[in-house]
């Protein structure tokens, strides 16, 4: 039901227009009340290790299809400019760019054959 929805438009059409879309979509529905907050996921309270399987083609070599994800939560809440900014600057130091002391180490040990993504999200 669209009373969750949220619309978004991207270009330089004229918002008059995208109202009239939005019109004949929307018409035929009636307004209902909707709850869409997004409760705080609870904290874990030790390491979890979760394995799963991926599609792989019938006549890939196995060896080199493995993955690892290593994930931890820094804060319950928004971190303030100052703590965003730090943890900015260390995410790009140890993972930012090829020769990141992290990165590098991980890529020279051998885990894997790269590294995908960075640090902190």
């Amino acid at each position: 039901h669209p009373s969750n929805a949220r619309f978004w438009f991207y270009g330089d059409d004229p918002a008059d227009r995208r109202l009239q879309l939005l019109d004949e979509y929307l018409r035929d529905f009636q307004r209902h009340a909707v709850d869409s907050e997004i409760p705080k996921q609870p904290l874990w309270r030790e390491p979890r290790k979760v394995e799963h399987v991926f599609a792989v083609g019938k006549d890939e070599d196995l060896s080199k299809k493995h993955m690892a994800c290593v994930s931890w939560v820094l804060a319950e809440d928004h971190l303030d400019p100052e703590a965003q900014l730090a943890l900015g600057i260390l995410d790009y130091c140890l993972m930012g760019s090829p020769s990141a002391v992290l990165r590098k180490a991980l890529i020279d040990s051998g885990l894997g054959s790269r590294v995908i993504g960075g640090g902190l999200y």
